[in-house]
Protein backbone atom coordinates (compact mmCIF):
# COMPACT_ATOMS: atom_id res chain seq x y z
CA UNK A 1 0.00 0.00 0.00
CA UNK A 2 1.78 3.57 -0.54
CA UNK A 3 0.37 6.55 1.34
CA UNK A 4 -1.69 8.48 -0.56
CA UNK A 5 -3.83 5.30 -0.79
CA UNK A 6 -4.18 5.44 3.08
CA UNK A 7 -4.35 9.16 3.52
CA UNK A 8 -7.60 11.02 3.06
CA UNK A 9 -5.66 13.88 1.99
CA UNK A 10 -1.84 14.57 2.03
CA UNK A 11 -1.53 18.69 2.57
CA UNK A 12 1.64 21.31 2.82
CA UNK A 13 1.15 23.49 6.22
CA UNK A 14 0.00 27.32 6.48
CA UNK A 15 2.39 29.67 5.25
CA UNK A 16 1.60 32.49 7.89
CA UNK A 17 3.59 35.32 6.32
CA UNK A 18 0.90 35.18 2.89
CA UNK A 19 -1.72 35.42 5.15
CA UNK A 20 -3.17 38.80 5.72
CA UNK A 21 -5.46 39.09 8.60
CA UNK A 22 -8.32 41.36 7.50
CA UNK A 23 -11.58 41.79 9.87
CA UNK A 24 -12.88 39.14 11.78
CA UNK A 25 -9.75 37.83 13.04
CA UNK A 26 -8.92 34.77 15.36
CA UNK A 27 -5.90 33.82 17.36
CA UNK A 28 -4.76 29.97 16.46
CA UNK A 29 -1.50 28.32 17.21
CA UNK A 30 1.15 27.60 15.19
CA UNK A 31 3.52 24.67 15.00
CA UNK A 32 6.45 25.35 13.88
CA UNK A 33 9.28 22.19 13.17
CA UNK A 34 11.40 23.50 16.10
CA UNK A 35 8.07 22.42 18.42
CA UNK A 36 9.10 18.91 17.48
CA UNK A 37 11.30 16.90 19.79
CA UNK A 38 11.75 13.44 19.88
CA UNK A 39 8.20 12.85 18.26
CA UNK A 40 6.25 14.72 20.64
CA UNK A 41 4.65 18.19 20.02
CA UNK A 42 5.47 20.86 22.14
CA UNK A 43 2.61 21.66 25.03
CA UNK A 44 0.60 24.44 23.14
CA UNK A 45 1.04 26.99 25.49
CA UNK A 46 4.43 27.05 24.52
CA UNK A 47 3.51 27.60 20.79
CA UNK A 48 3.37 30.95 18.88
CA UNK A 49 0.06 32.42 17.97
CA UNK A 50 -0.95 34.08 14.65
CA UNK A 51 -3.60 36.47 14.13
CA UNK A 52 -5.64 35.01 10.69
CA UNK A 53 -9.03 35.09 9.01
CA UNK A 54 -10.42 31.70 9.99
CA UNK A 55 -12.00 31.28 6.06
CA UNK A 56 -8.37 30.57 5.37
CA UNK A 57 -7.03 28.09 7.19
CA UNK A 58 -10.72 26.30 7.58
CA UNK A 59 -9.02 23.19 5.85
CA UNK A 60 -5.41 23.27 7.37
CA UNK A 61 -6.95 23.39 10.83
CA UNK A 62 -5.25 20.34 12.44
CA UNK A 63 -7.14 16.80 13.40
CA UNK A 64 -6.38 14.17 15.97
CA UNK A 65 -4.54 11.87 14.01
CA UNK A 66 -3.44 14.12 11.44
CA UNK A 67 0.63 12.96 11.02
CA UNK A 68 3.08 16.00 10.46
CA UNK A 69 6.18 15.36 8.32
CA UNK A 70 8.91 17.95 8.64
CA UNK A 71 9.41 18.92 4.55
CA UNK A 72 12.61 20.83 4.84
CA UNK A 73 16.48 20.30 6.02
CA UNK A 74 17.81 16.94 6.53
CA UNK A 75 16.32 15.79 9.69
CA UNK A 76 13.20 14.25 8.99
CA UNK A 77 10.76 15.13 11.95
CA UNK A 78 7.60 13.44 12.27
CA UNK A 79 4.64 13.60 14.73
CA UNK A 80 0.94 12.57 15.44
CA UNK A 81 -1.33 15.36 16.05
CA UNK A 82 -3.00 14.49 19.61
CA UNK A 83 -6.52 16.07 21.03
CA UNK A 84 -4.74 18.43 22.90
CA UNK A 85 -3.36 20.26 19.39
CA UNK A 86 -6.70 20.00 17.40
CA UNK A 87 -7.33 23.41 16.07
CA UNK A 88 -4.09 24.15 15.63
CA UNK A 89 -2.43 24.86 12.13
CA UNK A 90 0.98 23.64 11.29
CA UNK A 91 3.49 26.20 9.41
CA UNK A 92 4.00 25.69 5.67
CA UNK A 93 7.29 23.56 6.60
CA UNK A 94 5.43 20.62 7.00
CA UNK A 95 3.16 18.00 4.75
CA UNK A 96 0.51 17.18 6.70
CA UNK A 97 -1.25 13.70 6.03
CA UNK A 98 -4.36 13.35 7.25
CA UNK A 99 -6.07 9.73 7.08
CA UNK A 100 -9.87 8.86 6.84
CA UNK A 101 -11.94 8.61 9.81
CA UNK A 102 -11.92 4.92 10.39
CA UNK A 103 -8.18 4.64 8.98
CA UNK A 104 -6.67 1.34 7.64
CA UNK A 105 -3.68 1.83 9.08
CA UNK A 106 -2.98 3.57 12.96
CA UNK A 107 -1.25 7.14 12.14
CA UNK A 108 1.65 6.17 14.82
CA UNK A 109 2.43 3.61 12.70
CA UNK A 110 2.75 5.87 9.75
CA UNK A 111 5.11 8.21 11.87
CA UNK A 112 7.04 5.32 13.21
CA UNK A 113 7.65 4.09 9.92
CA UNK A 114 8.58 7.77 8.26
CA UNK A 115 11.21 8.23 11.20
CA UNK A 116 12.75 4.86 10.68
CA UNK A 117 16.07 5.41 9.64
CA UNK A 118 16.14 3.37 6.25
CA UNK A 119 12.66 5.18 5.17
CA UNK A 120 14.37 8.66 6.39
CA UNK A 121 16.91 7.69 4.04
CA UNK A 122 14.50 6.87 0.99
CA UNK A 123 12.26 9.85 1.40
CA UNK A 124 15.82 12.15 1.70
CA UNK A 125 17.08 10.32 -1.88
CA UNK A 126 13.97 11.86 -3.87
CA UNK A 127 13.93 15.63 -2.21
CA UNK A 128 15.14 18.34 -4.24
CA UNK A 129 17.56 20.83 -3.33
CA UNK A 130 21.15 20.69 -2.20
CA UNK A 131 21.80 23.35 0.89
CA UNK A 132 18.17 23.32 1.96
CA UNK A 133 16.91 19.62 1.23
CA UNK A 134 12.84 20.78 0.31
CA UNK A 135 10.58 17.42 0.18
CA UNK A 136 7.08 17.38 -1.55
CA UNK A 137 3.64 15.67 -1.14
CA UNK A 138 5.43 13.52 -4.11
CA UNK A 139 8.24 12.48 -2.36
CA UNK A 140 6.46 10.61 0.39
CA UNK A 141 2.97 10.04 -1.03
CA UNK A 142 4.08 7.22 -3.35
CA UNK A 143 5.95 5.41 -0.25
CA UNK A 144 5.24 1.55 -0.14
CA UNK A 145 4.43 0.06 3.28
CA UNK A 146 2.93 -3.20 4.37
CA UNK A 147 -0.42 -3.07 5.78
CA UNK A 148 -0.65 -5.14 9.33
CA UNK A 149 -3.60 -6.93 10.85
CA UNK A 150 -5.22 -4.76 13.09
CA UNK A 151 -4.22 -7.08 15.99
CA UNK A 152 -0.67 -6.48 14.60
CA UNK A 153 -1.00 -2.61 14.78
CA UNK A 154 -2.14 -2.96 18.08
CA UNK A 155 0.81 -4.85 18.71
CA UNK A 156 3.22 -2.38 16.85
CA UNK A 157 2.11 0.60 18.04
CA UNK A 158 2.32 -1.00 21.41
CA UNK A 159 6.15 -1.39 21.11
CA UNK A 160 6.81 2.37 19.46
CA UNK A 161 5.06 3.75 22.18
CA UNK A 162 6.65 1.72 25.09
CA UNK A 163 10.12 2.91 23.21
CA UNK A 164 9.06 6.07 22.76
CA UNK A 165 8.19 6.78 26.51
CA UNK A 166 11.41 4.89 27.45
CA UNK A 167 12.99 7.14 25.09
CA UNK A 168 12.00 10.62 26.88
CA UNK A 169 12.23 9.27 30.31
CA UNK A 170 15.64 8.48 29.01
CA UNK A 171 16.86 11.98 28.64
CA UNK A 172 14.64 13.90 30.97
CA UNK A 173 16.83 11.34 33.53
CA UNK A 174 19.95 12.35 31.85
CA UNK A 175 19.44 15.96 31.96
CA UNK A 176 18.95 15.72 35.43
CA UNK A 177 21.85 14.02 36.12
CA UNK A 178 23.88 16.51 33.33
CA UNK A 179 21.84 19.33 35.21
CA UNK A 180 23.30 18.47 39.04
CA UNK A 181 26.74 17.64 37.39
CA UNK A 182 27.19 21.30 36.30
CA UNK A 183 25.61 22.69 39.82
CA UNK A 184 28.26 20.35 41.47
CA UNK A 185 30.56 21.72 39.50
CA UNK A 186 30.03 25.46 39.60
CA UNK A 187 29.62 25.28 43.27
CA UNK A 188 32.77 23.92 43.78
CA UNK A 189 34.24 26.43 41.28
CA UNK A 190 32.94 29.32 43.03
CA UNK A 191 33.47 28.01 46.66
CA UNK A 192 37.47 27.82 45.76
CA UNK A 193 37.52 30.78 44.00
CA UNK A 194 37.14 32.71 46.86
CA UNK A 195 39.48 31.17 48.58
Amino acid sequence: MTLSEAAEAIFVGVNIARLSPGTGTISVNVIHVRDIDAGMIAPVSELDAASVNPSAVTRQKLLPGDVLVSARGTLLKCAVVRESHSGCIASANFIIVRLPRHPLIEPELICAFLRQPETERIVLSRVSGTAQPVMTIKDISSLEFALPSRKKQKHLSDIISTADDIYRESIEISKLIRDEALEIVGNYMRENSER
